[in-house]
């Protein structure tokens, strides 16, 4: 069917249908168009994007940082098997022992139990690739030079902070456990380790004798050695302002009356 002039046209435009409401309002809203384009600004062309071209120094300062990161983890790679057991991933006690004779300490010295304990070490006497390679990486150490002035200052922050010394004391306990549902250890070795982690504590060393006298417990569990942890920062030396009515460990209540008797 066929529409007339007068009547509203339908116009097809990219598949959109524009309604026109005659013929005669066609010239006027082209006019109307045209005149607000005179005033619309041309639009502006976007410049060209430029390329900013590096100068060669920047790009041989940018290629000699990117070598010396894919060099670092080979110098604690190196590092790491300089002490490895042939064959195995991992430094077992003789690498163990010549790395502290580089370091110039005795295998029983704080500074190695400090080692240990910011590596990560799960068992005594060993050193996994991980572990060794990562921890070296953390302190920035490569060579047993730099790793020794890097554990002096490591065990002087353990010694001065209570935030940092009885989680060590902590790790020092579980290190001693080899089993993986061991909770105690033997007095032998609670009183090496004792001696070892807090070394210089007043009461350590009568402490460790009394354990090796007393005959009442042939073992020492966590609550027992954190406990003599807290009791070696509040009780004097003397035992003199121990209080008894706080709960300590009844083997430290043990503890202080064998000191009483002594005195």
């Amino acid at each position: 069917m066929l529409c007339s002039r007068s009547e509203a046209g339908a116009a097809r435009s990219d598949g959109a249908i524009v309604h026109i409401t005659s013929a005669s309002a066609l010239p006027q809203a082209v006019a109307q168009s045209v005149k607000r384009s005179e005033y619309m600004p041309p639009k502006k062309k976007r410049a060209a994007a430029q390329t900013v071209k590096s100068s060669p120094m920047k790009r041989l300062r940018r290629g000699a940082k990117a070598k010396a990161a894919e060099d670092e983890p080979d110098k604690f790679t190196k590092f790491f098997n300089a002490y490895r057991s042939p064959g195995t991933e991992e430094i077992g006690p003789e690498g163990i022992t010549k790395l502290c004779q580089d370091l110039g300490l005795d295998p029983a010295n704080r500074k190695v139990l400090v080692l240990a304990w910011k590596l990560r070490a799960q068992r005594q006497g060993f050193f996994t690739r991980e572990e060794f390679c990562r921890g070296m990486m953390d302190l920035g150490a490569s060579d047993p030079q730099h790793l020794r002035r890097v554990l002096d200052s490591l065990e002087q922050g353990v010694i001065s902070s209570s935030s940092q010394f009885q989680p060590f004391c902590v790790y020092a306990f579980k290190f001693c456990l080899t089993e993986p549902a061991q909770r105690i250890i033997d007095l032998e070795t609670a009183a090496q380790m004792l001696s070892i982690a807090m070394a210089g504590c007043p009461h350590v060393e009568p402490f460790t004798q009394f354990l090796m006298q007393q005959a009442d417990y042939k073992t020492v569990n966590m609550d027992q050695w954190t406990g003599f942890l807290r009791f070696s920062q509040d009780v004097k030396p003397d035992c003199s302002n121990f209080d008894e009515a706080q709960a300590w460990p009844l083997l430290l209540d043990n503890y202080v009356e064998w000191r009483r008797k002594l005195s």
